[in-house]
């Protein structure tokens, strides 16, 4: 297996307030919570199709058939946290504790504004989480706080949910400043992605936009993967996304 060390270029933008980490739906998942694919297997079921079928088009199919509310109660029943302890959030709490202060999510959940109300992080830190799920949202950000772009929606405003094909291809029409927000992050900040999937449909677009107008100046970026195999690299690598892999 493939193994390269966490780069020190890496480790000092984190330590100069330089990083945005970007939590994807691996990291929930280690709490039980489903993934992606999990998340839409049952809708699948529904419609009668298989679970290799597009996750954007069952999505759109099912709310075309059943309705918005129903794809939306379902998305929120499935990613309730209500059960799980914020002190056995420890992925979290650890990556808390870096001290990294822009965050950017595409999980329904809230386990990461759960780890931030720990006492064990609200001593480490000594800042507030701050959510930005709505454009309105990013002008009332607080003075030293933590922001935590929910770049899908929160399971609490069912209204900001992105599920849809529709929903991904129409997001940058609903929250202009938030879409505008990530692309400036992407283009003056290092990003660390974990638990995140970098073939997202909405992110690949955005940065083949910037990776387009800036070219060679554009930032590298990396992302903490635990199993890759050669093609996936290469296309990562190609995309300026340095792949740092975990051994089992």
């Amino acid at each position: 297996m493939m193994y390269r060390a966490i780069p020190q270029i890496l480790a000092e933008d984190i330590a100069r307030g330089n990083c945005v980490l970007f939590v994807g739906a691996g990291l929930s998942m280690a709490y039980g919570l489903p993934g992606w694919r999990d998340l839409i297997k049952q809708l699948c079921e529904n419609l009668g199709v298989g679970e290799d079928t597009d996750p954007l088009r069952v999505a759109q199919v099912y709310e075309y058939r059943e309705g918005r509310q129903r794809l939306n109660a379902h998305i929120i029943s499935r990613t309730q946290t209500s059960s799980i302890n914020p002190k056995d959030l420890q992925l979290h709490i650890k990556l808390a504790n870096l001290g990294v202060t822009i965050w950017i999510t595409t999980n329904y959940d809230d386990l990461i504004e759960k780890a931030f109300d720990c006492e064990e992080v609200k001593k480490c830190i000594g800042k507030i989480c701050k959510p930005v799920i709505r454009d309105e949202d990013i002008s009332y950000l607080p003075q030293n706080a933590v922001i935590l772009i929910k770049l899908h929606g929160d399971n609490k405003q069912p209204s900001t949910l992105t599920v849809t094909k529709n929903d991904y291809f129409t997001y940058p029409q609903r929250f202009p400043l938030i879409t505008q927000k990530v692309a400036d992050l992407l283009t003056g900040k290092t990003f660390l992605f974990i638990g995140y999937s970098l073939q997202d449909p909405d992110f690949s677009q955005l940065q083949a936009k910037i990776a387009y107008h800036l070219e060679k100046h554009a930032r590298k970026a990396y992302a903490v993967l635990d199993d890759i195999d050669n093609f996936n690299w290469d296309d990562l690598a190609s995309r300026n996304i340095h792949i740092t892999q975990i051994q089992r």
